[in-house]
């Protein structure tokens, strides 16, 4: 299936909000959206990280944005894509540095400087 530049935004919004629901307390709910994703991929004859990919950066900045709130959104993304949180962060980082310092998120900046074997001033350099 090829997209068109006008539908490019509104795959956007439909997977960012089904992304959302990767992080929900419910089974049924998150297992839904799981499937849902899974199932525009292969519409789309694309890989999961394929699919995801153009939007890679919005993504981050969601789920960073929402690790203290909803932990399992994280582990349920990687998860989904296949990929550690190290690889996340690692691949995610040029995105999400500076939103969490111009946000002035401190737990998060500790948390990715964590993942990422580094402290938090070198994040900032």
């Amino acid at each position: 299936m090829e997209l068109r530049q006008g539908n490019s935004e509104t795959l956007c919004r439909a997977l960012l909000s089904l992304i959302s629901q990767l992080g929900h307390n419910n089974p049924v709910l998150k297992g839904t959206a799981f499937m849902q994703l899974a199932c525009i991929a292969d519409t789309c004859g694309k890989s999961r990280y394929g699919l995801f990919q153009p939007y890679m950066d919005q993504f981050a900045i969601f789920i960073v944005d929402h690790m203290q709130t909803q932990p399992s959104l994280l582990v349920e993304y990687c998860s989904f894509l296949g990929v550690t949180r190290a690889e996340f962060f690692t691949a995610s980082v040029e995105a999400i540095v500076p939103h969490l310092f111009a946000t002035c998120n401190g737990p998060t900046i500790s948390i990715v400087a964590k993942e990422l074997s580094c402290d938090v001033a070198s994040l900032f350099w």
